[in-house]
């Protein structure tokens, strides 16, 4: 056997045994189900003189997904088992990327953003999305005349009014910042002015948080703050091009939600290094070719995901309509 399939061979292996040690878990849903992956390279992408583009799996009832294309690999396992001793179900993406592919925002209103709002899925099947998790909806603590945060979207600054420090409100206005080599940096405002990011490469800046991972420690605050039982979403970083997406499903027959304590031990179980809080409850989404995997919680009598101005998410395929149909 070549050193390039032995390779492929022990990538496959780590992707799918990759969640055998999430805390509170009992289990991944998908059990034995292994995806029939095509031949891939050594790295865990289609090598370049593949008849295949994109290679698209999807397993509803084992809770089960993946994507391959030349410069992309995402696999999603959904789970169940408790989560700060409730039932709980819970969503891990381990996303691989490389040559340029970035985690980036995707408007719902491109040219103005914040003008007009939509469901994350229908952001996702709009912009063809391959990969997404939902926003800090900005845009809600503007209508509220709140301090929005340090907001920059594409390059451009969109809003930077924050806190001058670091505070414990809910939310912290934390700041997550994407740049073009993939790396992913958070911070406590007050440290960088919408200028000073703009200097630093940031093309996209959110601010919601709290930092849930810095320096591969979890925040002390968790310990204290956050410690409700809610839908929540997070996104952290291993290192650049290499990130792990949480989506606990909550508000739900069959799963209650949790705390951001919880969401940060399974990140951390990951190795990742840095890891943010994204907006939660009724605007926690996961959403796969256009698709969620989880599903909707129910707030108030509705049952929905929270409409929103953009989502962060990652590759595009024209196959996301068929998919999202």
């Amino acid at each position: 056997m070549s050193t390039g399939w032995r390779r492929a061979l022990a990538f496959l292996a780590a992707v799918l045994l990759l969640w055998g040690a999430v805390p509170g878990a009992e289990g991944r849903a998908s059990g034995a189900v292994v995806i029939p992956y095509p031949p891939l390279s050594g790295e865990g992408y289609l090598p370049e003189d593949s008849a295949e583009q994109e290679f698209v799996y999807e397993d509803w009832e084992a809770g089960l997904w993946a994507y391959a294309s030349r410069d992309l690999h995402i696999v999603i396992e959904r789970f169940r088992g408790k989560a700060d001793g409730h039932d709980a179900v819970w969503f891990v993406s381990d996303i691989r990327a490389r040559d340029g592919m970035v985690l980036r925002s995707f408007q719902e209103s491109a040219d103005k953003p914040g003008s007009r709002k939509s469901r994350p899925e229908y952001i996702a099947q709009k912009n063809r999305v391959v990969y997404a998790q939902n926003g800090d909806l900005w845009t809600w603590r503007v209508e509220e005349k709140r301090y929005p945060g340090i907001i920059i979207r594409d390059g451009k600054i969109i809003r930077e009014k924050t806190y001058k420090k670091p505070v414990n409100a809910q939310p912290p206005l934390d700041e997550l910042s994407l740049y073009r080599d993939g790396r992913l940096e958070v911070r406590r405002p007050g440290e960088l002015t919408g200028a000073e990011y703009l200097e630093r490469g940031a093309y996209d800046v959110f601010s919601f948080g709290p930092i849930l991972i810095s320096d591969g420690r979890v925040d002390p605050r968790l310990g204290e703050f956050f410690t409700s039982a809610q839908p929540r979403s997070a996104i952290g970083m291993i290192e650049p091009g290499h990130y792990v997406g949480v989506m606990v499903e909550g508000r739900t027959k069959r799963s209650k939600g949790a705390s951001l304590k919880f969401v940060a031990g399974v990140l951390a179980e990951r190795g990742c290094t840095l890891a943010f809080n994204l907006d939660g409850g009724q605007t926690s989404a996961m959403v796969f070719m256009g698709r969620l995997v989880m599903q909707e919680p129910t707030y108030n009598g509705y049952t929905n995901t929270r409409r929103q101005p953009d989502i962060i998410g990652i590759g595009t395929s024209e196959k996301v309509t068929e998919f999202g149909q």
